[in-house]
């Protein structure tokens, strides 16, 4: 069945505040008619068919745009922000190729990408100074260290990294919460370059399969189940930043017997 396309009056309703589109084609004129969106806040596009330079078109046509959310819409390789003030909140879920991300915000504070793709995009956020939410899911970006200099403001970050990363290097100062999800295996997450230091080694244990919560190391070495503690281990280590309290969680982290068992002795 063809896809719906939006009639091109709807360029043309200048008091529109909010728009959220799902399984429809824009209007074929969207890059020929002025639009007048100039109300607009909000913009929600779910599973629609969007070409180069639309998203572009699209958030310099809106100055009062504040959040922007993308649900597996395809089509575009790249997704460019060009001096938006008023933009505050990206969420971008993406199955198709993703090469590009660049936006120019300085006011946004939460931005969200999920790459369902084998290879990350390159983003480029250096004039997002405000930011204070970073998450991200798909292939490892090519370096967190520079990445997060950036952000002075940040607080919250979470990485979700589907193919194996061998270290992450952090240097941010205001990280407040850092939630880390690995599908594979990691040897290192370097803190030489910031002021993040650990406090407790190891706080609590959750067996997945009996969800049996250990409250201290040398409980969990005797466990007569720790075989059954070694896939999918959560771990919850909290830590000193700057003297506030950070909860570093690292969840989905496979572990051999061995490896755990060395963990829980040191």
């Amino acid at each position: 069945m063809p896809m719906l396309r939006l009639p091109n009056i709807l360029l043309s309703v200048s008091e529109l505040s909010s728009l959220t589109i799902s399984e429809c084609e824009l209007p074929s004129s969207l890059m020929v008619d002025v639009l007048k969106f100039k109300s607009l806040k909000l913009l929600s596009l779910t599973r629609v068919p969007i070409y180069e330079g639309v998203i572009e078109y699209l958030t310099t046509s809106c100055p009062l745009l504040e959040e922007i959310y993308l649900k597996y819409s395809y089509g575009f390789t790249t997704f460019c922000v060009y001096r938006h003030l008023s933009l505050q909140k990206i969420q971008i879920l993406c199955k198709s190729t993703l090469e590009r991300v660049h936006t120019e915000s300085p006011n946004l504070r939460y931005f969200h990408l999920t790459n369902k793709n084998d290879k990350a995009p390159s983003i480029n956020m250096a004039s997002c100074n405000k930011l204070t939410t970073f998450c991200y899911e798909g292939a490892p970006l090519k370096s967190y260290t520079n990445f997060l200099s950036n952000f002075p403001f940040m607080e919250n970050l979470s990485l979700g990294l589907t193919s194996p990363c061998s270290h992450v290097k952090l240097s941010n100062h205001s990280l407040r919460r850092f939630e880390l999800c690995l599908n594979g295996d990691m040897e290192e997450i370097d803190r030489r370059s910031t002021r993040l230091s650990i406090q407790n080694s190891l706080q609590r244990l959750r067996c997945p399969r009996c969800s049996k919560l250990v409250g201290r190391p040398m409980d969990a070495a005797s466990s007569s189940n720790l075989a059954e503690c070694v896939n999918g281990v959560l771990r919850e280590i909290y830590v000193n930043v700057e003297d506030s309290v950070t909860r570093l969680i690292l969840r989905s982290f496979t572990l051999t017997r061995t490896r755990l068992l060395n963990y829980l002795n040191n």
